[in-house]
């Protein structure tokens, strides 16, 4: 993740040159700046695949742990009827009070926040970043119908991965893990910042080359009608000159 991190500029140009080339119509460039970012991640050791195991990984053992409860629950196992805490004894039913729901939630706006099992909001489209900070919020209403279990096993997941992200960011963790300092850009230095903008730029550019190719289509298809009609007309006065001389001679 660092080190796809810390190439991002490299990277994100190569993209913008790779879709700016499709857009144009330039398939040999495309093809050619698409081997050229390959051959960059292979150069540099930072192909995104590698960056995404981790997260995938962890997303594995989450998912069949969640849906493993889900299924204790649905039964329901009789443990799990009295073997909570506090204001939650009961782990088959939803949590009244709304409060695991809404500390799962706000856990979970910390891993974002923190960058925690591998996510890394600070190179994420302002557009992107916002809806990334809102998901938290937008689900509140779907955990509160979720079993108290449920909500109990993700927000303890949670709190270990904001924990883990906590103690990683440390400097000297970092160095005795032998992590890389993880550089954070300006959005300036990153093409993809504006790269809408100059899509739609060179997407109107495309549009109006096109549209006057279109137009001087058009124009010499009507130049070469008037021509053919004229020659018709030339054709047409040459034979009424020939009769008229013809019956002339008569």
């Amino acid at each position: 993740m660092v080190a796809m991190n810390n190439h991002q500029p490299q990277i994100q140009k190569l993209q913008v040159e790779q879709q700016l080339a499709t857009i144009r119509g330039e398939t040999d460039r495309a093809v050619f700046m698409q081997q050229a970012l390959n051959n960059y991640f292979e150069a540099h050791e930072c192909h995104p695949i590698k960056s995404l195991w981790p997260m995938l990984t962890q997303g594995f053992f989450f998912t069949s742990m969640f849906f493993g409860l889900r299924g204790m629950t649905n039964v329901p196992v009789e443990s799990l009827t009295s073997g909570g805490l506090f204001w939650f004894s009961n782990l088959t039913v939803a949590d009244p009070t709304f409060i695991l729901p809404v500390l799962t939630s706000s856990t979970l706006y910390l891993q974002l926040y923190l960058g925690a099992d591998g996510l890394n909001t600070s190179n994420v489209p302002p557009l992107m970043k916002k809806i990334l900070y809102i998901l938290p919020m937008v689900s509140i209403p779907v955990m509160i119908q979720f079993p108290a279990a449920l909500n109990l096993y993700w927000l303890s997941n949670n709190i270990i991965s904001v924990c883990q992200a906590t103690v990683i960011r440390q400097p000297g963790v970092r160095t005795k893990l032998g992590i890389g300092e993880m550089k954070k850009w300006k959005p300036e230095d990153l093409p993809m910042t504006n790269f809408s903008e100059e899509l739609k730029r060179e997407m109107q550019i495309q549009r109006k080359k096109r549209e006057k190719e279109e137009a001087n289509i058009k124009k010499e298809k009507q130049e070469r009608l008037d021509k053919e009609l004229k020659k018709r007309e030339q054709l047409l006065k040459a034979f009424e000159e020939e009769d008229r001389k013809k019956g002339e001679n008569r």
